[in-house]
């Protein structure tokens, strides 16, 4: 469920970035740039040990998005911003599931394990 928050959050905040370019980049971007890395590299570093598992979670994260417009950057007042990171959030689920093996070498090489 948290690996699920967290990737929800990313793709909204990532849209709300894309949406918004002129943002000044000691705030917002540089905000989701911290978080991306506290929080977002324990999350990954959990769920990239599970592939399956994490297919299962970015799908129901898409599903979610598309059944639950963002109402603070509505895809219908910025319908390229969503469209734009939605097909990157759907780009690199396919990557993942493309290199799922050598995530696994990679994985294995430095130490970290690999539930599935």
């Amino acid at each position: 469920m948290r690996g699920a928050l967290c990737y929800l959050s990313q793709l909204r905040y990532r849209t709300h970035l894309a949406a918004r370019p002129d943002l000044p980049r000691d705030r917002d971007p540089a905000l989701f740039a911290s978080l991306s890395e506290v929080v977002g590299r324990p999350v990954n570093e959990y769920a990239f040990g599970d592939i399956p598992a994490l297919d299962r979670t970015l799908r129901a994260v898409m599903a979610y998005d598309q059944a639950n417009p963002d109402r603070f950057t509505s895809p219908t007042e910025f319908p390229q911003a969503s469209r734009t990171v939605r097909t990157g959030m759907e780009q690199f689920r396919a990557q993942i599931l493309a290199q799922r093996e050598t995530i696994r070498t990679q994985r294995q090489a430095n130490g970290l394990a690999n539930r599935n």
